[in-house]
């Protein structure tokens, strides 16, 4: 015969730990509620788990988890989305998942062909590809030579885009602009802007990984563009990063293997 009680614990680390936990009998009583010994057992107050072993009596038991450390990584991707009215499909990433739960994508940087005065609209994702839920809290984007910055575009007012200097100071000047920068993923702006954190053991699907968009727009600006037959020199590259972390209470926290705002180009935060 026997009764069962239960108990339930939450995990509270993030560092990779094997977890012993202990019971044990403390004490024990006849049907009279009087205490009686056990034949082969002691029961104790206390159990010290560093030292403990078992097998030398029966009123005791353990068992283990172990805990996988959990990581915040987030990745961005960048892709055209539109030119001018015309929608387009076929630059959206592709996911693979390798066999160590490593995420791919695949999409097309091929050049497209635009010309002067012609919208070009980028969408940028940032999917979480860690264990940790959180916020991209500010993303920016350069303005190469040769596009501007349309301030009176819906697009850009609705994602709330802000431009900035060569000194990183903000600026209403677009002539004066050498980047953008957007809060519109923040936790300050809405918590429902939080992406949440990647199931290493499900399939790929249209939720994992979770991931948010924001997009902007930017004309074609042949004035701006510098004057060459050199082909090289009229291919407009313009890269958005992820310029700011946080997790789900809005704090800064360090992501797994990207910086925020280096501009490195081998990290996985930033995309052209």
């Amino acid at each position: 015969s026997y009764k069962d009680i239960q108990i339930s614990c939450i995990v509270v680390t993030e560092d990779e730990l094997t977890l012993k936990n202990i019971a044990a009998i403390t004490g024990a009583s006849d049907e009279n509620r009087d205490p009686v010994d056990d034949r082969d057992s002691t029961p104790v107050d206390d159990i010290d788990p560093d030292k403990y072993t078992t097998g030398n009596e029966d009123d005791d038991d353990y068992d283990v988890v172990k805990t996988d450390k959990k990581d915040f990584d987030l990745s961005l991707q960048k892709f055209i989305t539109a030119l001018n009215n015309e929608e387009i499909t076929n630059r959206v990433p592709t996911i693979t998942k390798d066999e160590n739960g490593e995420l791919h994508y695949t999409h097309s940087t091929d050049p497209l062909t635009v010309g002067n005065g012609d919208l070009i609209t980028y969408t940028i994702r940032v999917y979480n590809e860690g264990q940790i839920d959180g916020y991209a809290a500010e993303i920016s984007d350069t303005i190469p030579n040769g596009l501007t910055f349309v301030t009176e575009n819906d697009i850009n007012k609705q994602y709330g885009w802000k431009m900035y200097d060569k000194d990183g100071k903000e600026t209403i000047d677009v002539n004066q602009a050498v980047s953008v920068r957007t809060t519109y993923l923040s936790k300050e702006n809405s918590e429902d802007n939080l992406i949440k954190a990647f199931d290493k053991n499900s399939d790929i699907s249209s939720s994992n990984p979770d991931y948010k968009d924001v997009k902007l727009v930017f004309r074609v600006d042949e004035a701006k563009l510098n004057k060459t037959i050199n082909t090289a020199e009229r291919t407009l590259i313009n890269i958005a990063e992820i310029f700011k972390n946080t997790d789900k209470d809005g704090n800064d926290i360090p992501d797994k293997d990207s910086t925020p705002g280096n501009g490195d180009p081998d990290e996985d935060d930033l995309d052209k």
